[in-house]
């Protein structure tokens, strides 16, 4: 059975994805859409209880591959995942 604890940080590491401008990438976003290009987004995850999850036996699988078992930080960086927060 799963743990409320696990289960909270499970919700909080899935929840906490974002796709924000940076301030300083403005001017750069500005001119890429001016260009025809796309404007710089951060996407960025919260992996701070990253390590208590796979400590606790959380294993991550890509749907993306076949269910292959792989590492979240992979899992994530292959769906463009360019921040990472850790407290």
């Amino acid at each position: 059975m799963v743990s409320l604890k696990l289960l909270a940080a499970l919700v909080q590491l899935s929840a906490l994805v974002f796709a924000r401008p940076a301030a300083d990438a403005q001017a750069n976003a500005n001119a890429n859409a001016t260009a025809g290009g796309s404007p710089f987004f951060f996407k960025g995850y919260d992996l701070s209880s990253l390590r208590m999850l796979e400590e606790g036996g959380a294993v991550y699988h890509d749907s993306a591959r076949h269910n292959v078992t792989r590492p979240a930080e992979d899992i994530l960086g292959d769906g463009g995942m360019n921040t990472v927060r850790l407290r």
